[in-house]
Parts: structure tokens; sequence; C-alpha cells
């Protein structure tokens, strides 16, 4: 005993010194992969940044992927992420979520420092017309720079603070004497305004080093047009321009080229019959695809009424129309003068065929639509996954939740939604012409808002849905005014389940499970929902042979009916404490049985109001009431062989064994037997 004691003694001491040790050699391993991981990191973040620098953008994500999956604690992994994102093509979207993350408190700089993440999220916000957040975001730059200049100025435009904008500016020509972006993004953004005393001054400014920013940037020769009132000088400079840049013209981006028609005609560089040519031959890459190669003729709206109103001959006003009747290209909305259209309308033959509008100018198209016949015919939103279909142009026929694969129908005309509008263009050629003809376009309301399920389901019908217990079959369910009538689950033809329902609350449901088309069980439910009774019909007769009976309080009580005759001869009752009671009728005295459970195992049996002693088997969960006789053993070995065929939780056997008839019922797991003489039959007799 000494020597156990002692043997315990030390295995405790030892314990006690060993499981420190173990927790600190388990984090100095932790801490060691750790190290490495970040080694690993570090390399695939030097390989990124080297590949980025060569402008292989493809290439350095991958790198910059791989990198984060050992470490992604860098600011630099998102910071790159973002930037190769832009230079991929991938979506504002995509690059805004990178570039944010870059700026998550916590991270670690390498290469990069946080001004440049600061700077291209400042960008991103402008894009996507988040303009507070972009001047905020850039307050936080401890020393100017040209860029947080040329984006604070973006910034105040987009908010209408153009007094302020034009200060930046100011500034900003004597800070950065060379930098283009500033007079471009001035004389962008002021070419349609009323022009202020403080506007005329910095546009004269402005042309007066004219020469310098044509030298950088020729397209400053059409910018510039406007703000100009020599015609004379203005002519010459779009004459040398249209020279030297005519023949790299696809080099060029669509809204410039347009531009570049409209300021030449303006100014007399070329004549109108050359100018609607030019005009209705610019091309652009497919604003969706930019991948795609494949150009398509592209207008811009506000461009097309200019070049109607600069057009004055009726020849090339019917021209004019004659193209556009028969127009195959991309229309663009370009409101805010930032070369990012907001709008992107295809058309064929004159009409529109789908349009796609983009509130944020993120590149997720809140509005995306198909037409037929010029009208919407197809809403998909985005954001909460809602596919519209119209019957006729605003009335809809049906709303499919694409994440659900619900698609609801509505009754006839009892729903509209019209957030797209269809808009003639202001283009004034039936001022000319009493017959020409009109064009019209897609644009969306300013009131526009998504539809919500709440907005239709006083008008659905029906909806239709895969059955959340066989994807292959179909759950269709009935409203009324809003509320579940009923729902029915098919599959082919079969109906296979039936659901109905009282005030939009379940009533019942009816089961088909082996799909012969009768239900062999029932549900019904209470005024609230809650499931009261299960009903099965076993030989399908109709008449229930068991049923389920669940109480408020959480009694659940199990029936077996077998003769049909509307009383149950078993009865089993779960109470909510765990015990329980099973009643069965007796055989000959027609007396209820009771057996009383108590945690899980029979506590006591009585016959009427008699108490009956149990005798437990000694090899089987088996009770004898009163008595067991000597072969005991071999009942218990056939009744074993009975029950085990059938998985029923409770169920009566009659067995007879010579002269003897056993009536066993289980019920909790046990089997409770029950020996009768059996009776003798006339035959016997004689």
């Amino acid at each position: 005993m000494l020597k156990n004691i002692q043997r315990i003694f030390l295995i405790e001491m030892l314990l006690m010194f060993l499981l420190p040790a173990t927790a600190v050699y388990s984090q100095t391993v932790s801490r060691e992969l750790q190290q490495i991981n970040t080694s690993y990191a570090l390399q695939y973040l030097q390989k990124a940044a080297t590949l980025y620098t060569d402008a292989n953008y493809a290439e350095c994500l991958e790198y910059v992927e791989k990198g984060m999956t050992f470490d992604d604690s860098f600011v630099d992994f998102f910071y790159l992420k973002a930037q190769c994102l832009a230079h991929l093509n991938g979506t504002r979207a995509q690059c805004l979520d990178a570039a944010e993350a870059a700026l998550t408190s916590g991270l670690k700089l390498r290469i990069y420092n946080r001004d440049n993440s600061v700077l291209l999220l400042a960008r991103l916000y402008i894009e996507t017309k988040r303009y507070n957040e972009s001047l905020q975001l850039l307050e936080t730059l401890a020393f100017p720079s040209a860029d947080c200049d040329f984006y604070r100025a973006s910034a105040l435009y987009g908010l209408g603070r153009d007094e302020q904008a034009r200060d930046v500016i100011e500034t900003a020509l004597t800070r950065w004497s060379f930098d283009v972006r500033f007079p471009r993004l001035f004389f962008l953004q002021e070419r349609d305004k009323s022009m202020t005393r403080a506007g005329k001054k910095l546009a004269d400014t402005l042309l007066q080093q004219l020469y310098v920013w044509i030298k950088q940037e020729p397209a400053f020769a059409i910018y510039a047009a406007p703000f100009d009132p020599n015609p004379q000088e203005n002519n010459r400079r779009l004459k040398v321009y249209r020279n030297m840049h005519k023949s790299d013209a696809q080099n060029i981006d669509a809204r410039t080229q347009l531009a570049a028609v409209l300021a030449e005609l303006r100014y007399g560089v070329i004549d109108e019959k050359t100018a609607v040519e030019e005009f209705f031959a610019v091309k652009t890459v497919d604003p969706l695809h930019e991948k795609n190669t494949t150009s398509i003729p592209a207008l811009y709206s506000d461009q097309l009424i200019e070049l109607c109103r600069l057009t004055g001959t009726n020849s090339m006003r019917k021209e004019i129309g004659r193209r556009l009747t028969a127009f195959n290209g991309v229309l663009l909305e370009d409101d805010n003068h930032d070369y990012i259209p907001d709008t992107i309308v295809f058309f064929e033959q004159g009409r529109p065929i789908s349009a796609f509008f983009d509130l944020n100018q993120d590149e997720v198209y809140e509005y995306q639509v198909r037409c037929n016949f010029g009208a919407p015919d197809l809403i998909f939103t985005p954001k909460n996954g809602h596919a519209v279909q119209y019957d006729s142009y605003p009335a809809i026929h049906s709303i499919v939740q694409r994440a659900e694969k619900r698609e609801y129908t509505m009754r006839p005309l009892a729903l509209r939604w019209e957030p797209i509008t269809q808009t003639e263009l202001d283009l004034r050629l039936r001022d000319t012409d009493a017959e020409a003809p009109a064009f019209f376009t897609l644009r969306l309301r300013n009131n526009a808002r998504l539809l919500q399920e709440h907005d239709f389901i006083f008008s659905a019908l029906y909806s239709e849905e895969p059955a959340p217990e066989d994807k292959n079959a179909v759950l269709r369910t009935h409203f009324e005014d809003g509320l579940i009538i009923s729902a029915e689950t098919t599959k082919g033809t079969q109906t296979i389940a039936l659901n109905r329902y009282r005030n939009g609350v379940l009533a019942q449901k009816e089961y088909d499970y082996d799909g012969d088309g009768f239900f062999e069980v029932l549900e019904q439910y209470g005024k609230q929902g809650t499931l009261e009774k299960i009903s099965v019909d076993t030989n399908k007769d109709k008449v229930f042979e068991y049923y389920e009976v669940y109480k408020t309080d959480g009694t659940v009580i199990k029936n077996w009916d077998g003769n049909e005759d509307g009383t149950p001869e078993i009865q089993y009752t779960q109470f909510p404490s765990g015990n329980a009671q099973t009643v069965w009728t007796h055989r000959y005295s027609g007396l209820p049985v009771s057996v009383y459970y108590k945690d899980g195992m029979p506590e006591r049996l009585t016959v009427g109001r008699t108490n009956v002693p149990l005798i437990k088997d000694s090899s089987y969960n088996l009770y004898w009431l009163g008595m067991c006789p000597s072969f005991s053993d071999k009942v218990t070995e056939r009744l074993a062989e009975l029950f085990n065929d059938n998985a029923a939780d409770v169920e009566a056997r009659t067995v007879l064994i010579g002269s003897y008839e056993l009536y066993a019922v289980r019920s909790g797991g046990a089997v409770f037997v029950q020996m009768f003489t059996a009776p003798v039959t006339v035959e016997e007799k004689r």
C-alpha cells in the first residue's frame, strides 16, 4: 500500500513539472510555426511587388493570394490586391473591399506606406460617389501631394461645392504646375455650368497656359474650346488636333471622340455630313465585358442631343433620325462628367434590348433590365436577388427569389412596379420634320426603390420552390390577401404532401410517403400552429390505426387501435417529467392493465385497481405478470424472435404454447407477458 502511495505521489510531482514545460513547448512550437509562415508570406510579398512594378498584374495577384494563405496581416497584400483587380478589370466593388481591408487597424506595413492605401481608397470613394468619405480620409494625410489635391477637388465637385473645388485647383496650379489632371478636371466639370467671375478668372488663367496642357495632352483642344471666346483660335487648334490625331481615334475613349466631332462641327472644322458620319462611327469596347475586344457603336445621350442642336440642315437631321431608327449599339449616360457611365442601354434596330443602372458606379448594377420591343420585360435586382417578369410593363407576372429558388406568380394586373421609365430624348428632330421618328431610351426613376417581399405578397396567387425535404419535388404555396391558404408538394404529377392553413396558420398536413396517391399520415395543429395530433392509416382504409396526441404541457400520448373501433387497445403516455405509462385492455376481464415507468424502468403494474407483481426475466428485458412458468426460457426466445422483426414502440402479440396462451405487450423497451389457459374449442371437446 505504501509503495502505491509513493508511486502516485511521484507521478503527481512529475506532472507538476511536466505540464508547464509542455505548455511552454507548445507555445514555442506555435511561435516558430508562425515565424515560418510569416517568412513565406514575405517572400511572396516581395515577389508580388516586383511583378506589380513590371505591370504583370495577373501573376502578381496570384502571388498575393498565395502569400495571404501564410500570413494575411500585412497591409501590402490588400493594397496590391486592390491595385491588381483595378488593372485586371475587376469591379470597383471588389477593389473597394480590398482597399478598405488595407486600412484595417492592426495590420503591418512592409513595403508600401499608409498614404498609398489612403490615396487608393480615396480615389475609389470618389469613383463610387462617396465624396464625403473621401474628404474625411484625405484629412488623415500628414503631407500634401498632387494626388491628394486632385482627389479633394474631385470630391468637392461631386458634392456641388464648386467654389471650394476651384480654390483647390488654383492652389494646385502653383504647387503642381504641370499636372494636367487639374485643368482637365476644371474644363470637364465647368463645361455646362454658368460661369461665375471666379470661374471665368480661373478659366482665363488656364487658357493662357493652354499650350502647356495641349503639348502634354492634345485633347485639351477639345476640353478648352467651350471656354475660349475666340472661334478662330478654336478652329485653328481643332484643325491641328484633327490632322495630328484623326488616325489615332481608336485609341481614344468614345466620349472624347464624340466631343471632338461636336467641337469640330461647332467651330467649322468639318461639315454636317462629315460630323454625322463620324459621330455614328464612334465605337467602344463592350462596357460590361471589357475583356471582349469586339467594339460596338457608342453614343452618349447628352452628346447626341448636342449633335441635333448643331445640325441645321433638314437632310442631315433626317439622316440622324434614320440612323437612330437602325441604331445597333450602346447609349451611355454620364451626368456628372467623370467619364464613368452610370446608365448603359443596349439597342437593336433603334430599340432598347437591355439596360444596366449603376447608382454608385461600383460596377455592381442595381437594376438589370431585359426588354421586349423596347419595353422592360424582365428586371433583375442583384441586391435582393429578385427577378421580376412582366406581363405587360409595368404589370408584373411573376417574381423569382433566386437565392431561395422561389417563384411567386401574381394575380393578373394585381401588382405594378415601374422603377424604369421609357424616356424620349429631347432631340427636337420634329421641329423641322413632323414625321421624324422618336428615339426612346430607358432611365431610372428618381424615386425608384427595390421591390421587397412585403410589397408583393398580398398580390401573389401562389409560389413555387424546390421542396425542403426533396429537391426533386416542387412545393406550391397558395395565398389569399397575403396569407397562406394551402401548400402542396408534388413530384411529377403526384401530390405527396398537402398542407392546409387557417388564418395563415398551419392547421393540418397530409403525407403520401409511398407515392401511391393515398395520404397515410395526417398531422393536426392548434390555433397557434402547434402540433396537436399525428394519425397513421396503415392499411389505407381511411381509418387511423395509430395516432399520437400532443398536450400543451408536453405530454405525448401514443394510441394503437388495431381493430379500428375508435377505442385504442394500447395507449402509451410520455410525461414531461420523463416518466411514462402504458395502458392496454386485459385479454379476458376487459379491465385496464397499466404499467408505470420511472427513470425508464417499470415501477409497478395494475390490473384494474389491483397491483400485480412483476417478475423480471434473467436473460431478456421481459417481465412476467403474476407468475413465471417453468418453460420461461423457451417463451423468452420465441418472444424475442417475434418482437425483433418490428420496430414499433408499442405492440401486442399472442402466442400459443401447448395449452397456454401468452399475451405479450412491448412498451418502453420492455416486454410484459401474461399467461392464460387456452380456451378449449368445440372441436377439441369432441
